[in-house]
This record gives C-alpha cells, sequence and structure tokens, in this order.
C-alpha cells in the first residue's frame, strides 16, 4: 500500500491536502491528479519557480511561498532546498503556521503532509490549533539523522532534538492521534520516533480499522512474504 492509497482509503474526492515543503510540485500535481484540492507550502524561490511551471493551469493547486517556523521574520539565510548540499543564500519569508492559516481564511486540511529537512521539529511547535481542533491526518518525514545537523545554518536550524528544545512528537499520542511507522508499503504502530523515516499520525476518531494489514515485515524471511503477496496482489 502506497501513501496515495492510504488516502484514498480516508479521503474523500473533494478533500483538501496541505502540501508542506513542497519542493518543485511532484506530489502536489499527483494530489491534484487524484482529485484533491491543494494548498502548498514552499519555501525556497529557486523551487517555487520550479513549482509554477510544473503545476501551471492546475486551478485546484494554491502556492503559499512561504517557509513554515516557530516565529515570524524575513531573513537571508542559507537554507535546505532539497538541490544539493551547497544551499547558497537567499530571502526567506518564515511564517508560524497557526497564525498564517487564520490571518489568511484559508480552509480546514483534510490531510497534511510534511517533509521540511528537519524543520518539522520546530513547525509543528506553532501547530497546536491544526494538531488539536482541526485534527486532520499527518504524514511526516522525520528527520531523526545527526546529518541533518551539519545544514545549520545562521536562521535555518534543521533538526532539534526534543533535549534541544524541539517539538515532541509524542503530543500527538497525548492529543489523540494513533501513530504509525510507514515502511515497505505498510503501517506498523510506532510508540517512539528515534529513526529518520515517514511517519503517520491518525486521529483515533478517524481511525477505523481500514488497512488490510497494520505491520510491516522484519528479517528476510518476512520480506520474502512481503514480496510473495505484492507478485499476487494480495496488497
Amino acid at each position: 500500500m502506497n501513501p496515495q492509497n492510504i488516502l484514498r482509503t480516508f479521503l474523500q474526492p473533494t478533500s483538501i491536502i496541505f502540501d508542506i515543503g513542497a519542493h518543485i510540485g511532484t506530489l502536489s500535481k499527483e494530489y491534484h491528479e487524484m482529485g484533491y484540492k491543494v494548498h502548498a507550502f514552499e519555501g525556497s524561490s529557486n523551487n517555487s519557480i520550479k513549482f509554477k511551471e510544473n503545476c501551471k493551469d492546475l486551478n485546484n493547486i494554491t502556492l503559499h511561498e512561504v517557509a513554515l517556523s516557530d516565529s515570524e521574520k524575513i531573513c537571508k539565510t542559507r537554507f535546505n532546498d532539497c538541490i544539493g548540499d551547497e544551499h547558497p543564500e537567499i530571502e526567506v519569508h518564515y511564517v508560524e503556521f497557526d497564525k498564517y492559516f487564520l490571518e489568511n481564511n484559508l480552509p480546514k486540511p483534510d490531510f497534511v503532509k510534511i517533509d521540511i529537512e528537519g524543520m518539522e521539529t520546530v513547525v509543528c511547535k506553532k501547530m497546536s490549533n491544526l494538531i488539536g481542533n482541526i485534527r486532520p491526518i499527518f504524514q511526516i518525514e522525520i528527520h531523526n539523522d545527526k546529518k541533518f545537523k551539519k545544514f545549520r545554518y545562521s536562521d535555518y536550524p534543521s533538526f532539534v532534538s526534543v533535549e534541544e528544545g524541539g517539538f515532541d512528537f509524542k503530543e500527538f499520542q497525548n492529543m489523540g492521534y494513533n501513530s504509525y511507522l510507514y515502511k515497505y508499503g505498510l503501517l506498523k504502530p510506532a510508540k517512539h520516533f528515534r529513526r529518520h523515516a515517514q511517519y503517520f499520525f491518525i486521529p483515533k476518531e478517524k481511525d477505523i480499522n481500514k488497512f488490510p494489514l497494520r505491520k510491516y515485515f522484519l528479517g528476510f524471511r518476512d520480506y520474502i512474504i512481503f514480496k510473495y503477496r505484492v507478485l499476487f496482489g494480495l496488497i
């Protein structure tokens, strides 16, 4: 089961997706082709140019050329735009999500994808209204890997551990979400977030056990079983 199938499991044709860390629009375009309305957030001006080229004339996609953080400011800084490791200095417009959401009268999302190279650890600190009250389904890539610390710049903190004051993703569980590690196309209940991986956070009231499998497979034997099921269309 790929993430798109998970979307089809939970979302309606009229659902709204927030693509945070939209890069050059690849996933936003896929969401659009699935019929969803998309609000995309991209803080790199270089990426935004390519995004507009890739998603031109797609009326169901709205691009917000801002970067999310735990404070608001416009500054010049090196910024991880997922294009190589050089990350030249650019002007970045940082906003806090909850505040930006209200000031711009944005629609309530049904699904939120976050992939922002470690900045999820500061961005989620300013999403209390989104997480606690709006309660969409989240797909978050948590970049818990020491290599991302080398990409810390003057106004770009990258991955910030809980001990350093970063967001504790266990807060999702405290706020009534079920947490899952996504691997091999399947989901396994997760209690800890110590590895660099994709996680799904699903409000308990929306998590209605629609998945055919809840586990991912460990070891060579289980991997072979997984490939067998894929081959014969059992997943």
